[in-house]
């Protein structure tokens, strides 16, 4: 049986693949007052945040918390690589 947390993590991940973000959003923003550290939960909210400066805080901390985690990597290099120059 899943935890309650696995079944909104999922209705997140459906709500981010239907593109309705503002509902992934708001069950992602519920999981991380829950837990701050959820890495799942702050990964997702990288992707359907519309503010790509809180999508690099999401991944910064995801690396915190696991700083070898590869997709957190990957993505938050991306992220950097796409920010225009000053």
């Amino acid at each position: 049986m899943q935890s309650q947390r696995d079944v909104e993590l999922n209705l997140a991940a459906i709500a981010t693949i239907e593109q309705d973000y503002k509902s992934a959003r708001d069950i992602v923003q519920k999981l991380l007052r829950l837990d701050p550290n959820d890495i799942e939960a702050l990964l997702l909210f990288s992707i359907v945040i519309d503010n790509e400066e809180y999508s690099i805080q999401a991944l910064q901390r995801v690396l915190q918390i696991d700083p070898e985690h590869p997709l957190a990597f990957v993505e938050l290099a991306r992220k950097k690589s796409a920010l225009p120059t000053e």
